[in-house]
Order: structure tokens, then sequence, then C-alpha cells
């Protein structure tokens, strides 16, 4: 049993930190040297975590949607 992948059922790469991700955490960081950023920082974070964890979400759904696919060809292979 050969079951071969065309490049269209591959799964991409998991999301990459964007700078935006990477701002955010710089700005956590700044709150441990400066208190007062705290309550704007956190504020940030709750208001922008729902936008920014979308990308890995879709990526898990786009990853169990091909794992599905895999599953059935590999269930009519046997």
């Amino acid at each position: 049993m050969d079951l071969q992948l065309t490049p269209s059922a591959r799964v991409e790469p998991a999301p990459e930190r964007t700078a935006f991700d990477d701002s955010v955490l710089i700005a956590k960081v700044m709150t441990l040297v400066f208190p007062f950023l705290g309550p704007g920082v956190s504020l940030l974070d709750i208001v922008t975590a729902p936008s920014r964890g979308k990308r890995f979400t879709d990526w898990c759904e786009g990853f169990r949607l091909h794992f599905n696919e895999l599953s059935q060809k590999v269930a009519a292979n046997t």
C-alpha cells in the first residue's frame, strides 16, 4: 500500500508569531519595570487575544480537515 500525497493535501505550517504578538509580549515585560502600564497592557491583551488566537484556531481546523481526509483515504485503501 503506497499512499501518495498531492501538494494540495499537505497541511500548511503552523502560524508563526507576528510582530504584534511580540509587541504585546514586550509590553507585558515592560509592566514589570513600569507597573502603572499594567492595566493598559492587560486591556490590550484581552481585546486583541481573540483575533491573535484565531490564526491558530483556523490552522487547527484546517489540520483536522486534512487529517480526516487522509484517514478516509487510508481507510479506503485497506
